[in-house]
Order: structure tokens, then sequence, then C-alpha cells
């Protein structure tokens, strides 16, 4: 008799077997992560900030202009990586329905095993003191 082996079934076991397998899982105010076996780690959340000034730009080209709404944004892991190494981050801003971009602050003193600090850049012609929204995702080490 032939048996039925569902794909989420499967994945674990061949992470199971591969040494892969999530073996922590966690959360706290600032965000989730995963623990893997082989060492990885990965932590997301999303965190709210608030426009702190706006900047009217002059297309040279076009003589367009456009407004940008800027937040400085910094936050913490919801537990360190390893000590000594810093993650990849990456993120996604929204606000007020548009896009916007995240751009490191500085150098990379800027971003350790336990926090991020960048600016946040809204599209949007957002008023100051209006929300913007950062979700985000860091991948890095647990152990060596």
């Amino acid at each position: 008799m032939n048996s039925i082996i569902s794909l989420d079934t499967l994945l674990v076991k061949t992470y199971e077997t591969q040494g892969l397998g999530i073996i922590e899982y966690g959360s706290n105010a600032n965000g989730y992560y995963a623990k893997y076996a082989e060492g990885t780690m990965m932590q997301w959340g999303h965190k709210v900030y608030f426009v702190a000034n706006q900047s009217v730009y002059l297309y040279t080209n076009s003589g367009e202009g456009h407004v940008h709404s800027l937040g400085l944004g910094s936050g913490s892991y919801p537990t360190p990586f390893l000590t000594g190494t810093v993650p990849i981050f990456t993120a996604r801003v929204s606000a007020s329905g548009s896009g916007g971009y995240w751009y490191g602050q500085g150098s990379d003193a800027q971003y350790t095993n336990s926090v991020f600090n960048g600016y946040l850049w809204s599209y949007a012609p957002s008023q100051v003191g209006a929300p913007i929204g950062l979700d985000w995702i860091a991948i890095g080490r647990w152990i060596a």
C-alpha cells in the first residue's frame, strides 16, 4: 500500500536528515527569530517610525520636483547574532500607501550583531509626525 507524504513533512524530514532544521524559534517586542542547526539565524520584524522632516528635491534635467519624507530608524534584533559578525540586512519601507526605501547610516559600525541604524525615505509627501513602516529581515550566524 502506498502512503502519501505531504510536502511539509518531506521538507522537515529532509532538513532533519541534513541537519538543517530549525532548532529554536522565538519572538519578543523586537521581532522574530529562527535558529537553524547548522548555525544560520534569520530574524525579521516590523517597526513603525515617524517622519522627522521633509525635503524637496528638484530634478534639474526635467524641472520637476519631488517631496521626500525622511525618518531616522534604528532597532535591536530580537536576539544577538554571533559576536564579531554582522548580518545581512534588508528592509521594505511603506508610508501613506506609497513606497519608499531604507539606506544604511554612515558605515559598517552602524550595523552590529545586535542593532541596525539607517534612514527611511518615503515617496509620499507625508506630514512631519506621520508614520513610516519598516518591514525588515536579517540573516547571519548564531554559532561559528
